[in-house]
Formats: structure tokens, C-alpha cells, sequence
């Protein structure tokens, strides 16, 4: 990605954040409660006689986060970090003062370790400005032995008291709780659910199939399940203070998360096969009963599905009844006139619909979940890779090696700007060029140009604002607040916008507060501003330049090769599907984060690493690899009798399909490709004969419950089957410049 490509990106989102202006956005008020607490702060920490009061200006804009749990969670880490640090700057100034080898090494070690737990820990934002903020004041500690006290007690009470004022502010002016938004979005996003269910029942009632009526509305499910997994956490963090139930919510968003990939796989293999239309005809008025009550059923409001709801009662009697009007046409008979996908499909149908309901429903008085959705639910679970796990002191312990690096390129960075501010002394001093080392460097050369750009890009705007506030000689602290509130605000409300221009905001505010902000009286020189971009720029180089000399990470490579390993993780899938099939010991979970490499390749292709049409075949792969995982973790509902009548009628049908993945693990070539394809083909004629074997062997007589199962078994291995046709087609066409150095 050239430099005129990140401007372009920067100059487009920039652009887009200023046009969507608007003053009743959740984005404007998150920019004008940003820029009050700003000022309150600063005018607060004037008033205690407590020196450098940008810091607490400085914290108002770092603190400002979407909704009220977010801030206390953010506040508290930064609020215990800086504490905790000061504490930390103290203690190492006081044991290495005049030990500067044991210090350098003291100081590397802390920064590693903060960098590591500041990406890998639950809490890594405290750990990392605990650590990091400890170890940038001991800096000043080891040149200015005796202002050390004197800097950790006002740099600490100064951000304490942004902290408290940003909280203040964020529960008492526009108050967004997560547990409300979430709420709002959950209710809304259920009853999409619902229409969207219907819509599918109504095409499989009329026998009229129109895709893009499911799959548009389908797309936008999923975004919706993504924005709410993501408010999941802060709303959770909300309920645990009010004495909520943060397990239930966790539960329903995720079975319905899960219900809504059901319905979208059953309706693709619906939409692939036309039944023929017997079952329809013969429940035709059944059917148009239960489409009619699910639109009534869409409207419904709160959490759960009120178990009083008539909705909901007479969709559980109408399910019973297609149950029942089914059993008839068994006795009598009927069913032999019917073909088998058509039998299966109605039963896929009911057990799909029977299950949604059942895990919606709840009683909220009594928070205990349906007997459905209380029983555990087998799920994807999605690990990082590049994984090295160890044994100290009896204990199991792993390490993220791509973090591990990062770390120590970001230590090396400190302790190298460091020593070169100590012996060279360059000006913009070593805490300003500290601290853009750590602020710009990111796990991969592309990511840390960017954001070197932005933060660089920043300081200029800012500073410029300030030195033209300056220009003008104010002396009045109210036309000072004033000014404050009005720039600050434009900068924050960058801040909140679109994410390629978003951290030009923070910077752009960040360097306006240094230039206009000191001690007890407005700043009227320009050394602080200027200092500050200076040393960022020598950060930003710094920065750019170790990254390209110590384990230079190049994203596009990095995501060829998490490629490559993702497809050697497909053998352990396939090795979860027969332990289920056979009864053998489950092998664990299978080390996948595919939600992760599609993260990465729309970052690609937003950077223009990556053609729109080399880009296509990869996410058609990563798309069918995810819902391959996602459909294997579906047979939990396989149990042993449904395995052993499998097994009867074709010994090696589930054998075979776990070859396949494994050959498709190893494929390379076109000709691979090709002979994978037939091999498909014989498996899917392998499944019209188990579908020829069903009605022979008498299933049509077994309990509903079972024909259920079996049915769901059936059509998970179809699906199987189709998923596999399709990620090896996606595979062979990947682009010509694709790296197979490796494999």
C-alpha cells in the first residue's frame, strides 16, 4: 500500500465522517459530552493547584467510548493503571538510579511484558498503562531524580480527575447504557428473525423460491448478530451492577445467532432441491397458520418469548398438529407416494421452528431458560493460532508468538529512544517520542504506517490550531474554555467517525491541549507544540524503522500464510465428525479463528493489498470453511441410533467424507482440484442411495422424535457435501500469484 493510498483513505473516510454531521447522532453527543468534561476537568484540576492539567484534558479525550460500561471499564484501568504506575516510576527510579545497565535491562523486561498483556490479557489496556506508564515516568526519574515524586502525584491526580469527570458526565448528560441499546437492538433484530422465517415458510408453503428475498435480509441478520455480540460485553459489565443475569442474555443471543445459520443452510439446500410440493399440499392450511402466527410472533416485545403469548402457544399447537396430520399419513399409507427429500425437508422444517421457539421462550420472573435451551449446546469455538504451549511448575501456560514479537520490537523501540534522547539530547523529548512508539507500532508494517500517518498527520493539524490560537495572545480564561470546548469538540467528533481518519482526531486534540494548556495559566509559547511533533516524528521513524529491520510482519503474507494453515486445520474437522458418528473421544476443539482471517482480508482489501478479483475466491473459501465449522458442530444432534442406522445402510459414507477433507487439505493442483470433484460426485450418489435405503428400511414407522433426527443428520451431510464442492472450487481458483512456496 503506497503513501498515496493511506491519504487516499484517510482524505475518503475523513470526508465521510464530516458530511454525515448531524446534531441528534449518537456521535455528536459522544463529541459534546467529550468536550465539556474536557473543559470541566481542566478548569477543575486549575483549581486544585495541581500542575500539568492537559493530562486530565488529554484523559477526557481517550475516556470517550460508546456507552456508560465501556467508560467505567476504560476508566478504572486507566485510572488504577496511572496510580499504579506512578507507584511503579517510583520504585524503579529508587533501585536503579545509578545501576543504568541493570535499569535498561529492568526497563526492556517491564516493556515487553506490557506490550505482551496490553493484546493478550482480559484486562490488557490496565496492565499496559500500569506498566508503560510506570516505565516512561521512570525516564524522567533516571534524569531528574528529584521531580519524580512531584511528576507521579500530579500526572496521577490529574488523569484521576479526567477519569471522574468523563464518568460523571456520561451517566448524568446523554446517559447510552449498553443494557438498553442492547435491548432495542435484540428486540428489533428478533423480530427481523422472525419475518425473515416467515418469508422462508412461505416459499416452501407456495413452492415459490426467490433467493434474494432470504439472502439480502440474511446479510444484514448477521451484521446484526455481530453488533449485538459486541454490546454483549459492556451489557453484561452493566447487569452485573444492577443485579441482572448476564449468562441468560449470553445464552438467547447466541442460540439465536445459531438458529438463524440453521434456517440460512436448511433454505439454501431448500432452495437447490424443489420439493414436490406433496407435503405442502396436504398441510397447506397448517402451514399458512404457522407463516401468519410467526408474523404475529415478530411483533413481540421484551427479552423472552412470553410463554403466556398466545402466538407462541399456537405455534407450539400448530407444530403438534403438522406432527400429528404427518403420523396420520404414515398410518394410512400416504407417505410411499411422497419423495424422500420431500419428507425430510417437512421435518427439518419442524424441528428447526420446534427448537427456535423452544430456545426463545423463557420465563423472565423465575430467569431459568426452556428445558431446549438449557440443555449445553455444542458450539464453534474459534482459537488463536501460532500458539506455543509449555509446562511451568506444573502448570499448563501457552504464548501467542506474534504478540511476543511485537512486544519486543515495541521494548526495543522505548529503550532505543531511550538512550539515543540520553546521549544524543535531541529535542521533543524521550516521553513524546516514548510515546508514539508505543501508540503507533502494530502487529504488522502496514497497520503501523497508517497509523504513524494519522498520528503524525494529527500532531500537524493540531498544533497548527494551536499555534493560531496562540497567535492571538488570550489571557481570559473563559475565551481559553471556550475555545477549548469548540475545538475539542470538532476533534472528537472526528474521533468517533469512520476508522481510516477516526485516530486523526484523537491525535489533533491530543496536540491543540499540549499547546494551549500548562500548568495554571494559558500556554503563550511555542515549544510544547513543537516539541511534541518533533518527537513524534522521531517515533514514527523509529518505529518504521525497527519494524522493518526485526521480524519485519507483512500483513499480506501473514494472511497467506494463516491461510495455508487454516487449511491443514480441515483433517481435525473431519476427525470431530467421525468421533461423533462412531462414539469414539472427541479430539477438543479444532485451533480456527475464521472470523479473524475475514477480518484481515477486508482490511486488505480496504487497503488495496488485494484486487477485488483475487479477493472473491478467498472469501467465497473463508465464508464455506466457516459454516463448514459451524455445520460439523451441528451434529451434536446426532445420537447413537441415528450413527448405527447410517452406518447399515452405507458403511463408508462418513468415512469417505473425512478422507475428502483431508484430500482437500493436500490439493495443489488443477488436477487435484478435478479429482476431488469426482470423488464429491460419487458421494452425493452415495446419498441418493441412503436416501433409496430410508424408505426401504422402514423409518417412516419410527417415533417422530427420531425421524427428526435422522432427518437433520441427512441433510447436515448433504449440506456437508455441497460446502465441500464449494470451498474445493473456491481453492482451485484462488489467484496465479498465490505463494505455494511452503506447503
Amino acid at each position: 500500500m503506497t503513501l498515496r493510498d493511506h491519504f487516499g483513505l484517510i482524505c475518503t473516510d475523513l470526508s465521510a465522517t464530516l458530511r454525515g454531521f448531524a446534531w441528534g447522532t449518537r456521535q455528536t453527543r459522544q463529541a459534546l459530552k467529550t468536550a465539556l468534561a474536557c473543559v470541566i476537568s481542566i478548569m477543575l484540576t486549575y483549581f486544585l493547584d495541581l500542575r500539568e492539567a492537559y493530562w486530565a484534558g488529554i484523559t477526557t479525550l481517550i475516556m470517550m467510548q460508546p456507552n456508560v460500561a465501556a467508560s467505567i471499564r476504560k476508566g478504572w484501568m486507566r485510572a488504577g493503571g496511572a496510580c499504579c504506575g506512578c507507584f511503579l516510576a517510583v520504585v524503579l527510579t529508587g533501585l536503579f538510579l545509578q545501576l543504568h545497565l541493570t535499569y535498561t535491562i529492568a526497563f526492556f523486561s517491564l516493556s515487553v511484558l506490557g506490550f505482551y498483556l496490553g493484546v493478550t490479557a482480559g484486562n490488557g489496556y490496565f496492565w499496559s498503562y500500569f506498566i508503560m506508564n510506570g516505565v516512561l515516568i521512570s525516564m524522567v526519574g533516571m534524569t531528574q531524580p528529584d521531580i519524580t515524586v512531584y511528576i507521579t502525584v500530579h500526572r496521577g491526580a490529574a488523569i484521576t480527575i479526567g477519569v471522574l469527570v468523563s464518568l460523571v458526565l456520561n451517566v448524568v448528560l446523554f446517559p447510552d447504557y449498553a443494557h438498553e441499546t442492547l435491548k432495542e437492538d435484540f428486540v428489533r433484530h428478533r423480530t427481523r428473525t422472525f419475518e425473515w422465517i416467515q418469508e422462508i415458510v412461505r416459499q416452501y408453503t407456495e413452492n415459490d423460491y426467490l433467493s434474494e428475498a432470504v439472502e439480502m435480509p440474511y446479510r444484514e441478520l448477521i451484521r446484526g448478530s455481530r453488533k449485538i455480540g459486541n454490546l454483549l460485553k459492556d451489557a453484561a459489565f452493566e447487569m452485573k451492577l444492577l443485579r441482572g443475569d448476564p449468562q441468560i442474555l449470553n445464552a438467547l443471543i447466541n442460540r439465536l445467532s445459531n438458529r438463524i445459520e440453521d434456517f440460512h443452510a436448511f433454505y439454501q439446500e431448500l432452495s437447490r432441491h424443489r420439493s414436490e410440493r406433496a407435503y405442502q399440499g396436504n398441510h397447506r392450511t397448517a402451514m399458512e397458520d404457522l407463516s401468519i402466527k410467526l408474523g404475529l410472533l415478530a411483533k413481540a416485545q421484551g427479552w423472552s418469548l412470553d410463554e403466556k403469548d398466545s402466538s407462541e402457544k399456537e405455534i407450539r399447537q400448530i407444530l403438534a398438529r403438522l406432527e400429528s396430520d404427518y403420523g396420520k399419513t404414515v398410518v394410512d399409507g400416504r407417505t410411499k407416494a411422497y419423495g424422500i427429500l420431500d419428507f425430510l425437508f417437512f421435518l427439518e422444517l419442524i424441528f428447526l421452528l420446534r427448537r427456535i421457539v423452544n430456545d426463545l421462550t423463557f420465563n423472565t420472573r423465575e430467569n431459568s431458560v426452556s428445558e431446549v435451551a438449557a440443555v449445553p449446546e455444542k458450539s464453534v469455538y474459534e482459537e488463536r493460532s501460532d500458539l506455543y504451549r509449555f509446562v511451568f511448575l506444573g502448570r499448563a501456560h501457552t504464548l501467542h508468538i506474534p504478540s511476543l514479537k511485537y512486544a519486543i520490537k515495541g521494548a526495543l523501540g522505548i529503550v532505543a529512544v531511550f538512550w539515543f534522547w540520553f546521549w544524543a539530547e535531541i529535542p521533543g523529548g524521550a516521553l513524546n517520542v516514548s510515546v508514539a512508539v508505543i501508540t503507533v507500532l502494530q502487529q504488522d508494517l502496514m497497520s503501523t504506517t497508517h497509523k504513524g500517518l494519522l498520528r503524525f498527520t494529527g500532531c500537524l493539524v493540531g498544533a497548527a490550531a494551536g499555534y493560531a490560537f496562540l497567535a492571538f495572545q488570550v489571557e481570559s480564561i473563559p475565551v481559553l474554555c471556550l475555545s477549548l470546548f469548540a475545538v475539542v469538540f470538532f476533534f472528537a467528533y472526528i474521533w468517533g467517525g469512520r476508522p481510516g481518519a477516526a485516530y486523526l482526531g484523537c491525535q489533533a486534540g491530543l496536540c491543540y491541549l499540549v499547546a494551549t494548556v500548562h500548568d495554571l495559566t494559558p500556554m503563550t509559547s511555542l515549544a510544547p507544540p513543537t516539541e511534541r511533533l518533533f518527537g513524534i516524528f522521531m517515533g514514527v521513524l523509529f518505529t518504521w524503522t525497527i519494524n522493518l529491520l526485526i521480524w519485519p510482519e507483512d500483513l499480506l503474507e501473514k494472511f497467506f500464510q494463516d491461510i495455508r494453515d487454516a487449511e491443514k486445520k480441515l483433517p481435525a474437522i473431519g476427525e470431530k465428525i467421525a468421533a461423533r458418528f462412531h462414539g469414539g473421544t472427541d479430539p477438543g476443539s479444532v485451533s480456527l479463528d475464521v472470523t479473524a482471517l475475514q477480518s484481515t482480508l477486508q482490511t486488505l482489501r480496504n487497503q488495496r493489498e488485494l484486487s477485488a478479483d483475487d479477493a472473491v475466491p478467498m472469501r467465497v473459501w473463508l465464508e464455506q470453511l466457516r459454516l463448514l465449522k459451524e455445520e460439523s458442530a451441528s451434529m451434536d444432534m446426532v445420537d447413537l441410533e441415528t450413527a448405527r442406522v447410517l452406518g447399515e445402510m452405507n458403511p463408508d459414507f462418513i468415512p469417505s467424507l473425512v478422507e475428502t477433507l483431508f484430500l482437500i487439505s493436500l490439493a495443489r493442483s488443477h488436477k487435484d482440484f478435478q479429482l476431488i470433484s469426482l470423488r464429491l460426485a460419487e458421494q452425493a450418489r452415495a446419498f441418493e442411495e441412503i436416501m433409496a435405503l430410508t424408505r426401504q428400511s422402514g423409518i417412516a414407522s419410527r417415533p417422530i422424535k427420531f425421524k427428526q433426527r435422522f432427518a437433520h443428520t441427512l441433510i447436515t451431510c448433504k449440506r456437508l457435501i455441497f460446502r465441500l464442492g464449494t470451498l474445493s472450487d473456491a481453492r482451485s481458483r484462488f489467484p496465479a500469484s498465490w505463494p505455494v512456496e511452503g506447503f
